[in-house]
């Protein structure tokens, strides 16, 4: 007899490792035509997996009260609200050049421009790579992905 797991458990685990959050959200916000509620339930997923060893109950039931406020905000405020958000659980939302990017000219990306996706979500707790053209005189030393540096 085959054992089945629930989906919803198993989701949660996985997002308990920081990086898997990252990637989950990730995904969601790449949608092109996304439904209505996906968003409100990866932030909540994402909530369930990372507050529970970050949060208290009473700062979980608080940080879930406020994604429907966070979705229901316009302008530059929602960017900031999520910032702040994801901030509590150990995230941080950044900004990095888009591949697809028209203002970007040939020379910069001859250049070894570093074009990534519009914007990240990363583990606050992750050492950032750090460009080869950064390690100034050898004082750092860099794998040719930039996954780790030794110094």
């Amino acid at each position: 007899m085959t054992k089945t797991k629930n989906y919803h458990q198993y989701l949660i685990e996985s997002l308990k490792d920081s990086t898997e959050a990252t990637a989950y959200l990730w995904a969601i916000l790449q949608e092109e035509n996304p439904e209505t509620e996906l968003l409100k339930i990866a932030l909540e997923n994402i909530l369930e997996a990372l507050g529970e060893t970050q949060l208290s109950p009473h700062e979980i039931q608080l940080q879930k009260n406020k994604i429907d406020d966070l979705l229901n905000q316009s302008g530059s405020d929602v960017i900031y609200s999520l910032a702040s958000w994801l901030n509590k659980l150990g995230l941080e939302l950044t900004v990095t050049v888009s591949e697809d990017s028209s203002l970007i000219d040939e020379q910069e990306s001859q250049d070894n421009v570093n074009h990534g996706q519009p914007f990240q979500i990363l583990p606050l707790k992750s050492q950032k790579p750090r460009p080869k053209f950064g390690s100034a005189k050898g004082l750092i030393e860099m794998s040719d992905d930039f996954d780790e540096y030794t110094q």
